[in-house]
C-alpha cells in the first residue's frame, strides 16, 4: 500500500517537473523569438511577417515569431542538413542561443551544394558600408547611394569584392513626389 502510494507520488512529481520544464522552455523560446536578431532573421516586425514567401516562412499559415522558432527547431531536430541548407543563419543563431548539440555548418556544407558554392564564390571576410556621393543633376542619384561591399579570398585564393545594393524604380520625375516617396512613404525596390 505504501509502495503504491510512493509510486503515485513519484509519478506526480515527475509530471509536475516535466510541466515546469516545458513551461520554462516555452518562456525561453518566447524570449528568444522576441530578440531583435531573431526578428531580423525571419523578417518580422511587431509579430507580423514582412515577407509572405511560402519557401521562406515555415509558419506562413499561422505566423508568429515564436511559432516560426518552434518550427525551425523541429526542422533542425528532424533534418539538420536541410535546416542548414535552407536557413543557415537561423540554425547558427539557435545553435548558439539554445546551446544545441548539433554539427557545425562546415561539417554539413557538403549536403548544401548551392550554399557551398555561394560561400566559396562570395567571401565575407570583410564587410564595408560604402557611400557613393550624390549627383544633383540625376534624379536617381540626388541623395547618393549606400551599398554593402563584401570582400575576401574566394575558393581560388583570389581577392574578390561583391556589392549588395537596394535599387528602386523611379516612376516620376516630379521632385516633390520623388522626395516624399523616397523619404516618407517608401518605394518598392530590389535587392541585388
Amino acid at each position: 500500500m505504501i509502495l503504491r502510494f510512493l509510486s503515485h507520488v513519484v509519478v506526480a512529481l515527475l509530471l509536475l517537473y516535466s510541466q515546469l520544464l516545458s513551461n520554462r522552455d516555452s518562456a525561453s523560446l518566447h524570449e528568444i523569438s522576441s530578440l531583435p536578431t531573431w526578428q531580423s532573421l525571419i523578417h518580422s516586425s511587431e509579430d507580423k511577417a514582412q515577407l509572405s514567401e511560402p519557401t521562406f516562412l515555415l509558419s506562413n499559415e499561422s505566423f508568429s515569431a515564436t511559432r516560426e522558432l518552434e518550427l525551425t527547431l523541429e526542422l533542425i531536430i528532424s533534418n539538420i542538413e536541410k535546416a542548414y541548407c535552407r536557413f543557415p543563419a537561423r540554425t547558427i543563431f539557435l545553435k548558439h542561443h539554445l546551446n544545441l548539440n548539433i554539427p557545425s555548418l562546415e561539417t554539413t556544407l557538403a549536403s548544401c551544394p548551392e550554399l557551398k558554392k555561394y560561400i566559396e564564390h562570395v567571401p565575407f571576410d570583410q564587410l564595408e558600408l560604402v557611400f557613393a556621393s550624390e549627383i544633383f543633376s540625376s534624379a536617381t542619384s540626388m541623395m547618393g547611394h549606400i551599398f554593402l561591399k563584401a570582400g575576401g579570398k574566394n575558393f581560388r585564393d583570389v581577392e574578390v569584392n561583391h556589392s549588395l545594393a537596394y535599387f528602386t524604380e523611379i516612376t516620376t520625375l516630379n521632385p516633390a513626389k520623388l522626395l516624399t516617396e523616397s523619404l516618407v512613404t517608401g518605394m518598392p525596390g530590389f535587392l541585388r
